[in-house]
């Protein structure tokens, strides 16, 4: 879907300057995470101008924290992770029962790639007693010496 070059169609550089904040290093734009939550969740046209809305704030409130030089790193990600917590109790306020059955879905899928995911209602501490963890996407906890 992008020209042979490897980048879309529409021309970069001083072009939409305000359109949409410039993803951070290796994490997808919101456009692109609303071009793949359409797609794995079927929204439509309005539930996508919502999540944009809703995951631009997002953006701009994390960036207000990350820059806030009077904030120490233990209270940037705490209020990183309630704002992630926020986000997703916004978006699944726009998205019928099948949908946010498909988002909780991902979501699981996500938390054994991202340790530090604010959605692990289920296990508050990433480092639990190795008794007490459960084996990540399938794989046999027998990786693990027994003590």
């Amino acid at each position: 879907m992008q020209s042979p070059g490897g980048q879309p169609g529409s021309a970069q550089g001083s072009a939409q300057p305000e359109q949409a904040p410039p993803p951070q290093p290796g994490r997808p734009s919101i456009d692109d995470q609303v071009r793949m939550l359409t797609q794995e969740l079927s929204l439509n046209t309005d539930q996508q101008a919502k999540l944009k809305n809703i995951l631009e704030d997002q953006h701009q409130q994390a960036l207000t924290f990350v820059n806030d030089a009077n904030m120490s790193r233990e209270d940037k990600i705490q209020k990183i992770r309630v704002l992630r917590e926020a986000t997703i109790t916004k978006a699944r306020g726009i998205m019928n029962d099948d949908q946010k059955k498909k988002l909780d879905a991902m979501l699981q899928q996500q938390q054994p790639h991202n340790q530090q995911s604010p959605g692990s209602q289920q296990q508050p501490s990433s480092q639990q007693s190795p008794s007490s963890q459960q084996s990540p996407a399938g794989q046999p906890p027998a990786n693990r010496p027994p003590q």
